[in-house]
């Protein structure tokens, strides 16, 4: 029962004070947050940085991450195939060299589109998102594919707006 009031905000957990509930943004001042900390918050106007395809993958292979040089050699997630051979080790089971990599690269693809999704969902009136090319020469970033598509959408949507 206490539950269910709680949930219907007719009652607020014991020991939980008003500095305990979050973040409420604050009108006429600018807010700088991370997306992963802006979750469940609203702005009527949000800029998102460094929307590129270094910081949102998509599962192409030209696409290089955030980190994947790190663990990355001959074209493998070493720590992805290492727990993929215990596991087939552990259930007596066949296992198949780079299976681990590729879900171990999409399972982070999804993770960074889902990211994008709560940055882009926090504007209620206004969105502006922009991109780089990185710092890196031999290997520069472009725009992510989920901007791509985006700003293809609202191309569209302006021009059939403009008819």
């Amino acid at each position: 029962a206490e539950l269910d009031q709680v949930a219907n905000n007719q009652q607020k957990f014991l020991g939980f004070g008003e500095d305990d509930l979050g973040y409420s943004p604050k009108p006429g001042q600018v807010t700088v947050a991370t997306m992963h900390k802006a979750k469940g918050l609203e702005w009527d106007r949000v800029y998102l940085l460094g929307v590129n395809n270094y910081d949102f993958p998509s599962n192409e292979s030209h696409d290089t991450y955030r980190g994947e040089t790190w663990y990355i050699r001959d074209g493998l997630n070493l720590e992805a195939e290492a727990v993929a051979q215990v596991e087939a080790i552990q259930k007596q089971r066949g296992y198949l060299i780079g299976v681990a990599t590729e879900q171990a690269r999409s399972a982070y693809v999804e993770e960074r589109l889902r990211l994008l999704y709560v940055g882009i969902t926090r504007a209620t009136r206004e969105l502006i998102m922009t991109w780089n090319i990185g710092r890196r020469d031999d290997n520069p970033s472009q725009p992510a594919a989920p901007f791509l598509a985006l700003y293809t959408f609202a191309e569209a949507s302006h021009t059939s707006d403009a008819d």
